[in-house]
């Protein structure tokens, strides 16, 4: 399977490529080029920002195809929809983790337990055919 990974050297992202590594996809990472690529020519390492208006953007992004991307670096609601909009009609499947850092929950207080009543997420869902 071939496999972008969107943030590949840090946090979560380059748990991901090792995993997708060691079950032999291809893969393919898209970092801002600040950190070494620990896999050297392993994988193959595309450099640009997920801001779109922060050059030189996701212009690197604009050709290729892969099987499935794994969004581990959208911090941001309208870079999340940017690569996402660019990237599907190349891509089989858009996973975006997130954490409840981008999440709004309603919570109630009763006595001194904080229990979440409810989470409502805060970006669009994204659908990729």
């Amino acid at each position: 399977m071939k496999l972008l990974v969107l943030g590949g050297t840090r946090f979560l992202g380059r748990h991901v490529v090792e995993a997708a590594m060691a079950r032999g996809h291809a893969v393919t990472i898209f970092t801002r080029g600040r950190s070494a690529v620990p896999w050297g020519s392993r994988v193959e390492a595309i450099a640009g920002d997920r801001d779109p208006a922060i050059a030189p953007g996701l212009q690197a992004l604009g050709e290729g195809q892969w099987d499935a991307v794994i969004d581990t670096s959208g911090y941001v609601p309208r870079v999340v929809g940017a690569s996402a909009a660019l990237l599907a009609p190349r891509v089989g499947r858009y996973l975006f983790v997130s954490s409840v850092s981008v999440s709004v929950a309603v919570v109630s207080v009763s006595t001194d337990v904080v229990s979440a009543a409810s989470v409502e997420l805060a970006l669009p869902l994204v659908t990729v055919p």
